[in-house]
């Protein structure tokens, strides 16, 4: 938040003096200052600390990348050096899952690898432009290794050999299914249910899985991601678009991927992005699509106010979820006022412009759902997500926050020294278009604060940081801003890679069989099975148990089925088409009763169909049965061991 409002400072401030004036230079830079507070607090009060002796390897590391940079000018330097320890220190705050004892889980080899690589990188970044001749041959080479290798990551199915990453997979993707299932059924969006993840995915993946809910989410989401990968990649090229020796484009190329790709797929143990589809495009391709379209629109000095078809993006990013809301509309709203107060219009005036086209938006957007649905939205299924996100955890005060605002500072700096020396060049508009992008992005965080969720957004860091290392001329923040690039390169060497490895000497690496993989989401697949008991307290005989009840019902009565039990995932097989608003509980765990209850009632409603719950004897689903015992009567009870199942019946006489 703080990030944000200062951002809103410069812009306004920069608006209030419009000449250009010099900047001062104190005798020890502010950022330094900061820096060096923040690096005292941290080694201070951070738990778990780092050991010494990883201490040691982060100064020796630093002391490589200024030495690598060809500067020996060690007794004036002596702030950028001090900024280059502070950056590393503070990247070791990326390697959450590493921070379990005294210092950092690794191994002295690895550690030293990480290092020596982290040097290398630091080395190929911090080079002079003029130092390497462009290529160019080895940019279009580069984009071609980047789709290629993105399209392998998130089309191929051998990963989900794995049982554990198979029920990561069937459980995220079924919260976006769920209610696409039940928008098809007839269950009108925003008024019988929520969308955990917004109106957009929910109805693009309900409009085109007439035949196959779960096929169509395996497409959507792999087409997705790839097309955030290329959009980042693109914008990646505007932010770094100063002349680049090769090793410098196959770098920063590098850098893409692994933030698109490899930090948002669970670093403790790598998978893919298609695993987790809220980490991509399914979340964050509005904001990628809306700044790649920017800084391809404002791609030279100018004083003209941004294009208008712009404020078509940001009203579809708008519309696509509240959190996508949040995100485009703090880059959009900011910049195009202060883009267009720098063209000499009126601050008020593009301020009510933007509340116009907003206003205007909403109202179409109801109307056409009055005409479609016969009834308004509600604001609270709109924001149910919003007020009970699911899983919140509170902020951890020595994670990786420290990384990323450390990131967001030099990128503050940046923008207040570029808004005084050319507040008109395109690249001072990219670099504000990236802080804010960060500042918006950082938003998931706040929704869940676990470290792992700001690795997710790393990828508009790096944006940020490409441009502050193109820009400044600073060469403590270009040093600090290449030292950063460099971590995020050089981490991935601590990653959990035995899901990988296990699928190459599987030979299954290069499968692509996406019918067959999500055939066996469900109870009675003996993969769905191990699917369900990997990495959780499920014995096989409740497997089993599950299993059984689950044919039991279907045989017997030919009736849908919703599972209740620690896995809480939603069946893919006949027996999982939606009959109550809870179709996919992953989606109302977190929600209050109140709630819950209401969504039932309306969906029940408008659905009028039985079906099961079948329930895990050690789950506590007391919460749920109290929700359904109020729309619904209980009509018969089974037991399967270890499961149990209760057959709902609508209740006819119920309260409308």
């Amino acid at each position: 938040m703080t990030i944000g409002a200062v951002l809103i400072w410069l812009l306004a401030a920069n608006l209030l003096k419009r000449d250009v004036g010099q900047e001062r230079k104190a005798p020890v830079p502010l950022p330094l200052i900061v820096f060096s507070i923040e690096a005292l607090v941290f080694l201070s009060f951070a738990k778990p600390r780092l050991g010494v002796g990883s201490i040691g390897v982060v100064l020796l590391s630093a002391v490589a990348c200024y030495a690598s940079a060809g500067q020996s000018r060690w007794k004036s330097d002596w702030p950028v050096l001090a900024s280059l320890v502070v950056t590393l220190l503070f990247a070791t705050t990326l390697a959450w899952w590493r921070r379990t004892g005294p210092e950092l889980d690794a191994s002295y080899g690895a550690f030293i690898a990480l290092h020596v690589l982290l040097a290398i990188s630091f080395w190929i970044l911090a080079r002079a432009p003029e130092e390497g001749r462009r290529s160019d041959r080895i940019e279009p080479l580069a984009v071609i290794v980047f789709i290629g290798f993105g399209a392998f990551v998130v089309f191929s199915t051998g990963l989900y050999d794995n049982p554990w990453m198979y029920g990561l997979a069937w459980h995220h993707w079924g919260a976006y299914v769920g209610p696409a299932q039940l928008v098809s059924a007839g269950a009108r969006i925003l008024h019988d249910i929520p969308a955990q993840y917004g109106f957009g995915p929910t109805m693009l993946l309900a409009l085109s899985c007439k035949e196959d809910c779960w096929l169509a989410m395996y497409w959507w989401v792999a087409v997705l991601s790839l097309t955030y990968g290329a959009l980042i990649l693109w914008t990646a090229r505007k932010a770094s678009a100063g002349q680049q020796a090769p090793l410098q484009i196959v770098l920063i190329a590098f850098a893409v991927f692994a933030t698109v790709y490899l930090w948002t797929a669970y670093p403790p143990n790598v998978g893919s992005p298609a695993v987790t589809p809220s980490v991509s495009g399914l979340r964050f391709l509005p904001l990628a699509l809306l700044i790649a379209v920017i800084t391809q629109r404002d791609d030279r000095r100018s004083t003209k106010p941004p294009s208008e078809y712009i404020h078509l993006i940001w009203l579809a990013g708008v519309l696509w979820s509240p959190e996508s809301a949040a995100q485009v509309t703090v880059v959009w709203w900011p910049y195009y006022v202060w883009r267009c107060a720098r063209s000499g219009r009126n601050v008020l005036h593009a301020n009510v412009r933007l509340a116009c086209w907003l206003i205007a938006t909403f109202v179409a957007f109801i109307l056409i759902y009055r005409i479609a649905y016969g009834v308004f939205p509600s604001l609270t299924t709109y924001l149910a997500y919003v007020m009970y996100p699911p899983g919140p955890l509170p902020i951890n005060p020595w994670g990786a926050i420290w990384f990323f605002g450390l990131a967001g500072l030099a990128g503050i700096v940046s923008v207040r020294r570029q808004l005084r020396r050319a507040p008109d060049d395109h690249r001072t508009q990219n670099l504000v278009v990236f802080a804010l992008a960060s500042f918006g992005a950082a938003s998931y965080y706040l929704g869940r604060s676990h470290d792992n969720n700001l690795l997710n957004v790393s990828v508009f860091f790096l944006l940020l940081l490409l441009a502050v290392r193109e820009i400044s001329d600073s060469r403590l923040a270009r040093f600090v801003s290449c030292a950063a690039i460099a971590a995020l390169i050089s981490y991935p060497v601590l990653f959990g890679w035995n899901s990988w490895t296990s699928l190459a000497q599987s030979g299954r690496l290069f499968e692509f069989r996406p019918r067959a993989t999500v055939s066996n989401f469900t109870y009675t697949s003996p993969r769905g099975q191990q699917a369900n008991t990997a990495g959780s307290s499920l014995a096989a005989t409740a497997s089993d148990d599950a299993d059984r009840g689950m044919r039991t019902i279907v045989k017997q009565f030919d009736e849908p089925v919703t599972v209740l039990d620690a896995a809480i995932n939603l069946d893919a097989s006949n027996a999982g088409v939606p009959w109550s608003a809870c179709h996919g509980p992953e989606n109302f765990v977190y929600l209050p009763s109140a709630l819950r209850r209401q969504f039932l009632a309306s969906t029940a409603d408008r659905l009028t169909r039985p079906g099961w719950l079948l329930i895990s004897a050690n789950y506590d689903a007391a919460s749920f049965l109290s929700d359904y015992d109020a729309v619904y009567r209980r009509d018969r009870r089974l037991d399967f061991g270890t499961y149990y199942a209760i057959r709902y019946v609508p209740l006819a006489d119920r309260p409308r």
